[in-house]
């Protein structure tokens, strides 16, 4: 009995033993595994802070030379900086920057290369479906009267190329000959109207135009009818009396903050002379001439169905 019982002692004893074993093999594991996870912590913060930094003095060098070279910034917006900036990192540490007469003479003509291969797409659009020329005329700081013309087709609106017309701007003729150029430029099988300003001097142009090129519609600028529209109201006199007063209301409550206090605590929305009559006049127009001098879409169409809900 009693070598029985120093039998089973001892292999509790080992059983014991084993089981130590078994849980200081075990401790040791898990602690190594969390050893491990907070060293890949600690990494991975030191590589995020480490990125953050490399970030920042990226973004530095970047606006640094935008500042330095007085370049505008909404050209960070254009889809070919983010693919240059891509390029950039894609290509190895050190990359040389390119030369200055490659970028005058030899990765110019590969660039006006490569943009005479997208407006083929705009010369098929136009010979297939037709296009509209767009005359938009402007005045520049030294008073010269500019001319653009761009040409519009389902893939889109394309500049073609810009004039001083300052000496015959005036001249209903001479506006028909240049309109007259770019549409035999363009060819007059391929285009469906030419849009211009709504002068007198463009409506000649357009109505010899329309004489001499059958095939064609001069159409008047819609916005600048818009426009016209406003500036006719305005000069109704309680229209422009109103107008007046508000500016001159407006400019003395917002000087003033105590005004601008009671102001809003008594009104409580109240109508203000003819303020909400001449915004229920011109609101209307605002929304349209906001419709159709956008670029996010084709507005006429747009206008179209609206009037026809109207009606």
């Amino acid at each position: 009995m009693a070598a029985a019982r120093r039998g089973a002692s001892s292999a509790r004893a080992g059983a014991t033993s084993m089981r130590d074993l078994m849980d200081l093999f075990v401790k040791k594991f898990e602690t190594a595994i969390a050893r491990n996870k907070r060293e890949k912590l600690r990494q991975q913060n030191i590589k995020e802070a480490c990125n953050k930094e490399a970030l920042r003095r990226v973004n530095r060098y970047i606006a640094r030379w935008l500042y330095q070279a007085g370049i505008p910034l909404n050209p960070v917006k254009l889809k070919s900086f983010h693919d240059m900036l891509w390029a950039v990192g894609s290509f190895c540490p050190n990359l040389p920057a390119p030369r200055y007469h490659a970028l005058r003479v030899l990765l110019l003509n590969e660039e006006l290369e490569y943009t005479k291969g997208l407006l083929k797409g705009h010369k098929e659009q136009r010979k297939k479906y037709g296009c509209s020329i767009i005359s938009d005329a402007w005045t520049d700081k030294r008073q010269r009267s500019i001319i653009n013309f761009l040409v519009n087709s389902p893939a889109g609106t394309i500049f073609l190329k810009s004039i001083d017309a300052s000496d015959y701007v005036k001249t209903g003729v001479k506006l028909f000959e240049l309109l007259n150029d770019v549409v035999e430029k363009i060819g007059e099988q391929n285009v469906v109207q030419v849009v211009t300003d709504n002068g007198s001097n463009y409506a000649l142009a357009g109505k010899l135009l329309m004489e001499k090129r059958l095939n064609l519609f001069w159409t008047p600028c819609a916005a600048h009818y818009l426009d016209l529209m406003l500036e006719d109201i305005e000069k109704l006199s309680f229209i422009q009396k109103t107008i007046k007063r508000a500016i001159s209301l407006v400019s003395f409550t917002y000087s003033h903050s105590s005004m601008l206090a009671v102001l809003r605590h008594f009104t409580n929305d109240k109508e203000l002379n003819h303020v909400k009559y001449t915004l229920k006049i011109m609101g209307p127009l605002v929304q349209v001439l906001r419709l159709v001098d956008g670029e996010k879409k084709p507005p006429i169409g747009y206008i179209y169905e609206a009037i026809e809900k109207k009606n």
